[in-house]
């Protein structure tokens, strides 16, 4: 079984489209609109790539599972944690969340976010003196900060979450502010080692030939970035595939996010020679 992982949100689009954001505009090979590269151009591709498969009566290695999750990688608890938790992802996973490049996927960090609160006295303008700035005690009444720290797979998330508390606090300690409230906001699990599993080198060959790579052309890639395949590795799903169709100049969550009919039907092929038990001429393990 093969579970493939897509979240259907889609982000506000933001200022400075010039086509409509939440429609589909076609120009030459390029596919206009919010969500095109990140991710409904996946959702596209995969669907085309079953329907040729049952069009051609080709039989399938793996049962392709789809999980449809709503929200954002993002958050404390997206959805796709949920269902690895609740023992409802079977198989292998194949995000497709990721690049159109010829990339074995290494891993990312963790992200944790907290908000800060910092609380002062508003005053009344002809008493100035008696209020407390909540914005210079955070170095009128309240003051909100958003920090972010990144920590990899060596880290754990308990001692990461206290030690940057801890730093906060001690920040804080001589300040006039009534109060200083700290809440995680925010948590994605650092993804390690996620090709570990047998499924990479077929994976690999799918897409060298869904794009055409060269096969001896793909290098392990670890991101900055974060993703939620953390929870689903921790809830001992180990075997995590990475694709996808964003490239660096596809605008994704930006002004006129695309992706091309090319890239579409190459991942489709890619997806179909991965699924199939076998398609005649090509030998993707």
């Amino acid at each position: 079984m093969c579970s493939i992982y897509f979240h259907v949100d889609t982000v506000p689009p933001g200022a400075g489209w010039t086509r409509a954001p939440f429609e589909l505009t076609r120009e030459g090979d390029r596919l206009y609109g919010r969500g095109a590269a990140d991710m409904k151009g996946t959702i596209a591709a995969t669907l085309a790539a079953l329907l040729a498969a049952d069009a051609a009566g080709v039989s399938l290695a793996y049962d392709p599972v789809l999980l449809f999750c709503t929200d954002e990688e993002g958050g404390l608890y997206p959805g796709v944690r949920w269902l690895a938790e609740q023992h409802l992802i079977e198989g292998h996973v194949l995000c497709l969340n990721g690049g159109a490049a010829p990339r074995i996927w290494a891993g990312c960090f963790g992200s944790l976010d907290l908000a800060i609160r910092v609380q002062g006295r508003s005053a009344h303008s002809g008493d100035p003196g008696s209020g407390i700035n909540a914005v210079e005690e955070a170095l009128p009444g309240e003051c909100t900060i958003i920090v972010n720290r990144r920590y990899p797979p060596e880290e754990e998330f308990a001692t990461v979450r206290a030690e940057l508390e801890k730093t906060i606090r001690d920040a804080a300690s001589g300040s006039r502010a009534l109060g200083i409230d700290i809440d995680l906001v925010g948590h994605l699990a650092p993804v390690a080692d996620p090709d570990a599993g047998p499924y990479w080198p077929r994976w690999c060959d799918a897409v060298a030939f869904g794009f055409g790579y060269p096969r001896d052309g793909f290098r392990r890639w670890g991101a900055s970035s974060s993703s939620d395949m953390g929870f689903v590795q921790q809830a001992r799903i180990t075997n995590i595939l990475l694709g996808g169709l964003s490239r660096p100049e596809r605008n994704v969550h930006a002004a006129d996010e695309h992706t091309t009919i090319g890239d579409v039907t190459a991942l489709a092929r890619a997806l179909l020679v991965y699924l199939a038990d076998s398609v005649p001429g090509i030998d993707p393990a």
